[in-house]
């Protein structure tokens, strides 16, 4: 038999090619049978210092062991020194602490596993038994969001399907309830949900129990108690699941929504660099007005609690990274809560609203953090999407989240269209380095501030003005001369310069320039009386500095244009491409094919 695929010669066995890793046999053959199920019991729980949650140490038949933790789901930082199979910190702390010499009898994973593990996310499969890797499959589609007929058909026909992605969240929601109290009895009695009333939640850290506490900045409408509930971190579509049982819970009991109340996604940022997050905020900044805009309503565009990046924001990251928490990309929650947060969303308690938006977040993130740049991202709304992730190979559920966005981005859009003044007069920042930026910001300033002191020189104008720093220290005696008071109006256009620069002639005075350039002289008598301080040096001097003043202005705008057109050359045209706007969601094609794998018993089923 020989692979239709690549033509590698292959047995009657072979389920996967070795070669280019094609699915030879039907993938409803390859599914294990219930019979066939390998046996798992809990032995130990863990509940995590790092407030990460709370996880399962589980024995297997076969003398393995496998845990909940995202270190063992995804084997990172795991190991099998002491034993023939995989093992985290916990399996070991486990097996230390109860003196246990596994019996292990199993066997290693089949081919079929390893394609299905590497597929969704698990590179080293090296150590794993096979009842550990049916394990871990059966987590990992559940996490995922997906389900065994979902990736077999993906496998089945050579496409690697995008996928939630595995990071730790957390939620912060504001709003109105009509009972906190009813609210916190009715989350205790939910399963897996645990609770605790609490003071302001801003300035504390992270805990393992979802923390409901009222919020002075919020609103109330009459009846209602204005509310924060704080998840702890959250995970996978589990993690989804949770916080969409606590905002049915939160409708039952009474909730209304208010502008000013604000919902928070907060992503894990544990290890990241000063230069992630300088390039997460450069494609932030590159999608925030022309796109996220439009999926929030108008109370959170240009908020004071969520502002918009600018260019002075982004010129400050050379120095600093996000000093200020009340911008729609917050990085100050680094420092105190280890996370990324994105502030700009709207009070809600709408589940597919909040996922959806959540979901974005966690695409966006770990499309920068796998090396997306804002050069990277398409001007049009769907080409943002597709190039984050949501393109035709992304899963249903990320299909579904596509699909939802695209609809409240043509809400609000047409909502903007009906509506101009719901959307502020900002334009989106320029975007090129940091430096780059910065550059442009100085620049602009001493233009700015070279056109006012060649007007205040030519008026006389010029008290309690200092000399600018673009200009040396050298000129100080000469700017405090020029700067004096004197009553003699004297107009520019009648002072003469000599062709080789060293004489100035003001109101038929010759006036010597000096100091290499740096100073004038006067030879009148009432210059010789007052330390040289007559009109004709004052005004040789003002004279001087305007000249002075015009050949930096010309420098500065030229360098300016110089960079301006080196960043327009790189960023190209960032102007909104409307044509895509009401565009709908990109469906998978051939998903009756795809249907003919589905399984309706959901994320559970999984490989044999």
């Amino acid at each position: 038999m020989r692979c239709p695929r690549c033509n590698t010669e292959l047995s009657e066995r072979v389920a996967v090619c070795p070669s280019c890793e094609a699915v030879i046999k039907d993938p409803r053959e390859l599914k294990r049978r219930k019979e066939n199920v390998p046996v798992i019991e809990d032995r130990y729980t863990i509940v995590s210092h790092n407030y990460n949650g709370t996880f399962s140490v589980k024995q297997a038949r076969d003398g393995s062991f496998v845990c909940t933790c995202p270190s063992f789901l995804l084997q990172n930082g795991t190991e099998n020194t002491d034993t023939p199979f995989s093992t985290c910190k916990h399996i070991r702390r486990y097996i230390n602490e109860n003196n246990i010499t596994p019996a292990y009898t199993g066997r290693e994973p089949s081919e079929w596993q390893r394609l299905l593990l590497k597929t969704m996310g698990v590179k080293d499969t090296a150590h794993l038994s096979n009842s550990q890797a049916y394990f871990l499959v059966s987590e990992l589609l559940a996490l995922r969001g997906t389900n065994y007929g979902e990736i077999a058909w993906f496998l089945k026909n050579h496409r690697k399907p995008t996928l939630l992605p595995l990071v730790y969240f957390g939620i912060e929601l504001e709003g109105n309830v009509k009972n906190i109290r009813d609210l916190c009895e009715a989350l205790i009695g939910r399963n897996n949900i645990s609770v605790a009333r609490t003071g302001y939640t801003g300035n504390t850290r992270a805990a393992n129990e979802w923390r409901v506490s009222d919020d002075a900045s919020v609103t109330t409408r009459q009846g209602f108690s204005s509310i924060e509930l704080v998840s702890p971190k959250l995970f996978g579509w589990r993690g989804l699941a949770q916080l969409k049982e606590v905002l049915n819970t939160w409708n039952s009991v009474g909730a209304a929504h208010v502008a000013t109340a604000g919902t928070h996604v907060h992503i894990d940022g544990y290890g990241l660099d000063d230069e992630f997050r300088k390039r997460l905020a450069f494609a932030w900044a590159k999608v925030e007005i022309p796109h996220l805009w439009y999926l929030v309503a108008p109370s959170r565009r240009n908020n004071g609690y969520c502002k918009p990046l600018d260019e002075d924001y982004l010129a400050d990251m050379a120095g600093r990274i996000g000093a200020d928490r009340y911008r729609s990309l917050n990085f100050s929650a680094s420092q105190r809560h280890g996370t990324v947060e994105f502030r700009l969303f709207h009070c809600s308690t709408d589940f597919t609203k909040i996922s959806s938006w959540a979901i974005l977040m966690m695409m966006f993130f770990e499309a920068v953090k796998n090396g997306l740049t804002f050069r990277d991202i398409p001007d049009d709304f769907q080409g943002f999407l597709d190039v984050i992730g949501f393109g035709e190979d992304s899963s249903a559920l990320l299909r579904a989240t596509s699909k939802h966005l695209l609809e409240r981005y043509g809400h609000w859009k047409k909502d903007a269209e009906m509506h101009p003044g719901h959307v502020p007069g900002i334009v989106p920042p320029r975007l090129g380095s940091i430096e780059e930026i910065a550059s442009i910001r100085r620049l602009e300033g001493n233009i700015r501030q070279a056109e006012d002191l060649v007007d205040r020189f030519r008026t006389g104008r010029i008290r309690w003005v200092g000399l600018p720093q673009w200009v040396s220290q050298e000129y100080a005696d000469m700017w405090q001369l020029a700067a004096g008071n004197t009553q003699k109006v004297i107009n520019i256009q009648d002072i003469a310069v000599s062709e080789d620069g060293s004489e100035v002639v003001v109101d038929g005075r010759t006036v010597a320039v000096v100091n290499d350039g740096h100073g004038v002289l006067c030879s009148c008598s009432y210059a010789r009386r007052n330390s040289n301080r007559c009109y004709h040096a004052r005004w040789a001097a003002r004279y001087l500095f305007i000249k002075l003043f015009e050949e930096r202005l010309e420098a500065f705008q030229q360098e300016l244009a110089e960079i301006q057109g080196g960043s327009d050359e790189q960023n190209g045209n960032q102007e909104q491409n409307e044509s895509n706007a009401q565009g709908g969601s990109n469906e998978q094609s051939g998903s009756n094919e795809q249907s003919e794998y589905c399984d309706e018993g959901g994320a559970a089923a999984c490989a044999g």
